[in-house]
């Protein structure tokens, strides 16, 4: 039994070693941490689902591109009129 759990803690110790950890990620808007962050293509932040005010998809139908507006930028006029002109 001594030898098994010797074995164990090795095996254990060896998966621990290789794991990093991550670094969070966090919404450079409200500082909470989320899984997914967009770029707000306006100020260049990264924004939580939450502090995103719109998104959608480019006239082009490029695939994957997105243009996102924060909550922020969507208070300034000028911001927002180039946001929609996307």
């Amino acid at each position: 039994m001594k030898a098994s759990s010797l074995s164990m803690n090795i095996v254990l110790q060896r998966c621990i070693c290789i794991v990093r950890p991550v670094a969070s990620k966090k919404c450079e808007k409200c500082s909470r941490e989320a899984h997914l962050l967009e770029i707000c293509g306006q100020c260049k932040r990264k924004v939580c689902h939450d502090c995103t005010k719109s998104s959608k998809l480019s006239r082009r139908r490029v695939k994957g591109e997105r243009h996102i507006i924060c909550k922020t930028c969507w208070g300034t006029p000028a911001k927002r009129t180039a946001y929609k002109a996307a």
